[in-house]
């Protein structure tokens, strides 16, 4: 029996239930999350912006990165005012019909006729409206409600990241998970109730991508772990995530899509036929119109100041990983307009983000510097605000600590200075980390009661820490202690699990990368790959290449392994990340030391290497610098 044939067996037998994504809408003549973004991005964005680059940052960001960067900084849900086409009231005002298809009726019916709840991700009502043309009694279940209500005396429609419309009909834009927080804090009781399906009934993923974090790493988990029925998955897979995603969970894969599944399937399972819809000629026409109407609204609302707008351009920048650019933009708004930032938070945010870029393009003086400007202006009690000074203080840490050579492969002799520095580093981080906590217990504030990108530097702050125990105390070319290998694990698998409860993506992804390190594992390398992927972080996917060629160099497979660092260079040269392009450039060298060959960077990259060592703003580093220009690379022979 084939995977088409065997999922059609369990849908007569009642034994699959169905967790749909987007995909499946897209016969319904919905404007798509990329169509929603684009007009929010060009609500949100300064005039001047040049149209190819607002679509240039549509193409590039996940629109969850881009959602959180808006609610942050608008501090309301009205910036999601465009999610409004996807209701049904506003699309009958604009006469628009959306209307369910095929998929959405064959799963409706099916369900309820075996007494399955349908899962989805999706925002829309096309679920409710099907079960409305085909007289099914529904309940709609949020994120926030409880799971273990569903009963079999109706459809439960499960809209795990919220919905447009409650159970009255009314638009809901604060039930939407449109964060990237959001969709990576672990939803544990849904989690749990759809593994305890699992137990009894294939979970059928339809029009899904599989690239939510809060979920399909654990939904793909099940089979193996708990026991669980094997997942069908129902797709073309013409090369897109869900390919890779099916083939690591094993799915069942039914190389269809849904509708050409289910369209196959109505004379074997009992499911009514249901007559083809075709779209109106002027469908497209008017739902333009409607966008464009909501655009205008958004923009007449007045959520951002224009040097706000400014500030979020620059921020989006960074998101999608061009640190050289959005420095540069950073720095202007803060050296000229800085006083036209009206809202405290929003002053803050410029500052920090000053603070952050120079740290991605190796500016840690700079770095400092930022961070000491917002402590000497939260000293002023009326503008105090404890989440910024916690971040703040963060950032001093991560100065410091970069300021150190670390992950470096020629080993410069260590002075009793550099080990005193180290010292008083990671001192220093422990400092931080004290006063931290006492500031929070001054204002009465627990972790969980924090603003999540407050949460979120302190994790960092901690993955910070054991980054640079690690570095201090072994390296991939220097092999590890036994016990110390040990501890670190642990302490990387509980930051992971720290930031799944928060929902901090990079959090569980930079954990991810540092125990690679100790333990190179398929696995680990592709989840932090694929979270920096879809967070579009530079400096995450460049490090996951710079994994890759120390793997190569242990393997001592050197010819790959140059390849692999030259291309850790160019993609840090394309960000802006100056040291992590230096560190290619050593590592390449360091390559050809390993196996005997001279010169060991050609002349047009030492070149480049030596112009981008003055770059940097570290004092070790150059220092660091001066011995390897000195006692490596103008060796006429490997010592």
């Amino acid at each position: 029996m084939d995977d088409l044939e065997f999922t059609i067996d369990k849908l007569r037998s009642g034994e699959i239930f169905f967790f749909a994504g987007s995909g499946i809408s897209y016969a319904s003549n919905l404007p798509s999350a990329y169509v929603i973004l684009k007009h929010t991005v060009n609500a949100f964005l300064p005039a001047s912006i040049p149209m190819k680059e607002k679509e240039n940052i549509c193409s590039r960001i996940q629109p969850e990165v881009f959602y959180e960067s808006v609610i942050g900084m608008t501090q309301t849900y009205e910036s999601l005012h465009i999610w409004q086409s996807l209701h049904k009231g506003m699309q009958n005002r604009h006469h628009i019909r959306c209307e369910p298809s095929l998929s959405h009726l064959f799963i409706a019916e099916y369900s309820i006729n075996n007494h399955l709840p349908i899962i989805t991700t999706n925002f829309d009502s096309m679920f409710e409206q099907a079960c409305e043309l085909l007289g099914i009694n529904y309940k709609l279940l949020l994120p926030t409600d409880d799971p273990y209500t569903i009963d079999s005396n109706s459809l439960c429609i499960c809209k795990i990241h919220g919905s447009i419309q409650d159970n009255q009909d009314m638009y809901s834009p604060q039930s939407l998970w449109t964060t990237m927080t959001q969709i990576t804090t672990v939803n544990t009781k849904w989690i749990e109730y759809i593994c305890n399906v699992m137990n009894n009934k294939h979970l059928c993923f339809v029009g899904y991508s599989g690239r939510d974090i809060d979920l399909f790493p654990y939904l793909s988990e099940a089979p193996n772990k708990i026991g669980a029925k094997r997942i069908v998955w129902v797709n073309r897979f013409d090369g897109d995530h869900s390919d890779n995603a099916s083939k690591a969970c094993n799915a069942i894969r039914v190389h269809k899509w849904p509708s050409e599944l289910f369209e196959s399937s109505l004379d074997l399972v009992d499911v009514s036929k249901h007559p083809k819809k075709y779209t109106a000629s002027n469908q497209d026409s008017n739902l333009k119109k409607l966008l464009d109407h909501l655009e205008n609204e958004l923009v007449k609302m007045d959520l951002l100041s224009d040097p706000e707008k400014e500030l979020l351009y620059c921020v989006l920048l960074a998101k999608i990983g061009n640190y050289r650019k959005a420095h540069k933009y950073a720095i202007d708004i803060e050296k000229n307009k800085l006083s036209n930032l009206t809202r405290h938070l929003n002053k803050y945010l410029l500052l920090l983000t000053c603070a952050r870029l120079s740290h991605e393009i190796s500016r840690y003086e700079s770095c400092r510097a930022y961070a000491f400007k917002v402590l000497q202006i939260l000293s002023d009690r009326s503008k105090y605000d404890v989440n910024v000074e916690l971040q703040a203080r963060c950032l001093l840490s991560e100065a410091l600590r970069m300021g150190i050579p670390n992950d470096i492969y020629f080993i410069q002799p260590k002075r009793l200075g550099d080990y005193m520095y180290v010292f008083y580093v990671a001192g220093y981080f422990n400092y931080v980390a004290v006063i931290n906590n006492i500031k929070m217990r001054l204002h009465g504030l627990k972790y969980i009661e924090l603003r999540p990108e407050t949460q979120h530097e302190l994790i960092e702050h901690r993955i910070r820490y054991y980054a640079l125990i690690q570095s201090a105390i072994g390296s991939p070319q220097r092999g590890w202690n036994r016990y110390a290998k040990q501890f670190l694990i642990r302490r990387w698998d509980d930051i992971k699990e720290m930031s799944h409860r928060v929902g901090y993506s990079a959090g569980i992804a930079n954990a991810g990368k540092f125990k690679y390190r100790l333990i190179p594992s398929e696995k680990t390398r592709n989840e932090s790959a694929n979270i920096y992927n879809l967070t579009t972080s530079a400096t995450g996917s460049e490090l996951i290449v710079r994994n890759e060629a120390d793997q190569l160099l242990r393997d001592k497979e050197f010819d790959k392994c140059r390849i692999k660092f030259i291309e850790y260079s160019d993609m840090a040269k394309k960000s802006g990340n100056v040291l992590n392009e230096i560190k290619g450039f050593i590592g390449y060298a360091y390559s050809n030391y390993m196996e005997g060959n001279l010169p060991l960077l050609p002349e047009p990259l030492k070149n480049r290497y030596n112009r981008l060592v003055n770059l940097v703003e570290a004092r070790r580093w150059k220092e660091h610098f001066m011995y390897i220009d000195r006692a490596v690379l103008n060796s006429t022979r490997n010592t």
